[in-house]
Parts: structure tokens; C-alpha cells; sequence
């Protein structure tokens, strides 16, 4: 893709997540709907491009939670632990700790002592992230009003949501009926226009570099105001290129944990450049998916 190709698909994908279609792009741009379908099937092939969701995780029926720990040996056995955890990411820097997901669950209990519990929050709250990729800004959208209708709606919201977390952007209704493993793919269909769409779920527009570097990043602050201007800031300077997930565990003291990607070339000196604000702290752990194993 040319660099002005770059571009005009930067300006689609802010122009889609303010909710325009590809003819009103378009006929804003004054160019033709087969070009604007071109730029954006480019960017699909590249790999760049993707359509995904936001999931307010917060408003399923069960908590979902946050398991950081530190293993004494070895690598985490997820038998001895209640329930068992639905992701596990590893990060080996500044010591090997393992960051645990558990959705719509009790809360979770571990029977070993070879795992040691650092932290174990509730996910209170979600935000969904829409990228201003081109303009270099972000918009947080908060909850107004979640409905959950039955359990195919929550099984189909956590599919989503680890297909969100597997970088599966790309989720389209036949392949999620094949994943939820509904012998009907017509009520996959109704649950997702019906009850998911614009309720639990909204659809998203984001471009992911090739080299970027997948992180956790932890933010605590004494207010949220603080520290997500601080976030937009390292959207702004081009430390942070996206942010899939943002879970907030709690609110006063603000806390959050963010599935986010950085450009691994610059980020790190940028890092040591960028005054961070008063009483704000920011960690980064570059992480790995290590459960459930991927093909």
C-alpha cells in the first residue's frame, strides 16, 4: 500500500468509527465508492485493516476477573485453579508474571501454593475504544444501558470477546456459529441483531501496524480523568497504535488494565521523554498468549 493509500485508509477507518458508510465516505471525499472499497480490501489483505467489536464485559450476568501471580517454578497448572482461567498472557519482563482472565465466573481460588496471587480484582467497569488513527485521538464510550437477554447472548459476547483478546479481528457470523458450536446458524443471527449489536457489543474500526508489540498496560491514578489524558497523550505520540480491551477494576482509586499494542521501535525511548503527570502510575509488560495454546 503507497503511502498516500496509507493515509486515505487512515481517514476511512475515522470516518467508519464516527458511523459513516463506505457511499457517504465516498461522496465526502469526492471520490468513487470502487476506490474507497479498493483502499479498504488492500488494507485487508495486508493484514492492517480490520473489522471488530468493543464488549462491555462488565454487564454480563457473573463477574469477570483479573489474576496477576508469579510462579515459583515452572509454568501455571491451570488444574489447581477454580475455575479454570480462560486466558493466560505471560509477560517475562521485569520478572515472569502471568496475567489470568476469567469471564462470567464466580471468584476464582487457587489450590497450590506454587502460585503466588499479586493481584485479583473484579472487572468493574469496560470502555470501548474507537481509533481516530489518522487525527491521533482516541474516544472511551462508558456503558449507558446493557441488556442481557439469555446465556446465548453472554456465550456469544465472551466468543467474541476471546477472539477480541486471540487478535481475530475478523469475525464474521458463519465462523462465529462454527466457534459456539449453535446447530441453528440462524439464531446465531438473531441473538447478534437482536440482543448483541449496539448493546453488549458495537462494531469497531482499527489499523494494526505488521510490527507492532502486544502489552498490558497497567494505570493507576488517583482520578480516571488523569489517567486517561495521560492515555490519550500516549496515543497522541505514538507509543501506544491501539488499544483493544479497556478494563477498569476499580474507580476510586482509579485503576485499569489495557490489552493495547505499541511500536516497539520508538515507544521505549519515547517513553523516557514523556513527563508523566503527578501522582500518575504507568507500567507496560509486553506479553505473550500462552493459554489456551493457539495453533
Amino acid at each position: 500500500m503507497l503511502p498516500d493509500q496509507k493515509e486515505l485508509l487512515e481517514l476511512i477507518v475515522e470516518r467508519l468509527n464516527s458511523g459513516s458508510t463506505q457511499k457517504e465516505i465516498a461522496s465526502q471525499f469526492g471520490v468513487s465508492k470502487v476506490k474507497i472499497s479498493r483502499i479498504v480490501n488492500a488494507g485487508l489483505k495486508e493484514g492492517i485493516f480490520h473489522r471488530t467489536f468493543g464488549v462491555y464485559t462488565h454487564c454480563l450476568l457473573k463477574p469477570s476477573w483479573i489474576m496477576i501471580s508469579i510462579v515459583r517454578a515452572g509454568t501455571v497448572n491451570v488444574n489447581e485453579i477454580t475455575p479454570k482461567p480462560d486466558l493466560i498472557y505471560l509477560s517475562i519482563f521485569p520478572v515472569p508474571t502471568f496475567f489470568m482472565y476469567f469471564f462470567r465466573t464466580l471468584e476464582p481460588k487457587v489450590h497450590t501454593g506454587s502460585v503466588k496471587i499479586m493481584e485479583l480484582s473484579k472487572i468493574v467497569e469496560s470502555l470501548i475504544v474507537y481509533e481516530f488513527t489518522f487525527s491521533r485521538r482516541l474516544k472511551l464510550d462508558v456503558c449507558e444501558k446493557c441488556v442481557v437477554y439469555d446465556d446465548i447472548d453472554e456465550f456469544l459476547a465472551i466468543t467474541i470477546l476471546k477472539d477480541i483478546h486471540f487478535s481475530k479481528y475478523d469475525i464474521d457470523l458463519y465462523t462465529l456459529w462454527k466457534e459456539v458450536g449453535l446447530t441453528n446458524i440462524h439464531s446465531v443471527k438473531y441473538h447478534y441483531y437482536n440482543h448483541l449489536l449496539n448493546n453488549l457489543v458495537y462494531k469497531r474500526y482499527i489499523i494494526r501496524p505488521r510490527n507492532s508489540m502486544r502489552v498490558i498496560l497497567r494505570i493507576s491514578s488517583p482520578s480516571m480523568a488523569k489517567a486517561v489524558s495521560f492515555i490519550l497523550k500516549l496515543y497522541r505520540e505514538k507509543i501506544l497504535v491501539g488499544v483493544d480491551i479497556f478494563d477498569i477494576v476499580y474507580h476510586d482509586p482509579f485503576r485499569a488494565y489495557l490489552i493495547a499494542w505499541i511500536d516497539p521501535i520508538h515507544a521505549w525511548d519515547k517513553l523516557y521523554t514523556i513527563d508523566l503527570p503527578s501522582h500518575v502510575k504507568v507500567e507496560i509488560f509486553p506479553v505473550k498468549l500462552v493459554y489456551p495454546v493457539q495453533e
